[in-house]
């Protein structure tokens, strides 16, 4: 989860994914793109995960309590990531190229973050 503050630069990404023994499988991936609500933009991503019957997300800081609220109002607990942005975005990088993988279609929408 990578929250956005304004919506004006910064786009606002989501990634659902589950293990599958020691397979990490990325099974959504959506970006918001500028400009966009964040209110909105949140709102929609919220939809998502619960349509993957997520209970939980993990992101960053950014936007402070903002999208926290808005997640937990929608019974998602959003944590906070122990690290930052960097950090997360090196660990994911092994991922990537890790073999047995597998990826989706990446899905870019406006607020309502649709495929």
């Amino acid at each position: 989860m990578r929250p956005c503050w304004d919506g004006s630069q910064d786009s606002y990404a989501l990634g659902i994914g589950h293990a599958e023994g020691d397979v990490a499988v990325l099974d959504k991936v959506v970006e918001v793109r500028p400009p966009f609500s964040p209110e909105a933009a949140t709102i929609a991503l919220a939809d998502v995960c619960a349509s993957y019957n997520v209970k939980r997300v993990v992101g960053d800081r950014y936007g402070g309590e903002f999208p926290r609220e808005l997640f937990q109002k929608r019974g998602i607990q959003y944590d906070v990531s122990e690290d930052v942005k960097s950090d997360i975005y090196l660990k994911a990088l092994p991922l990537g190229r890790a073999p047995g993988r597998r990826a989706p279609h990446q899905a870019a929408a406006g607020a309502g973050a649709e495929d």
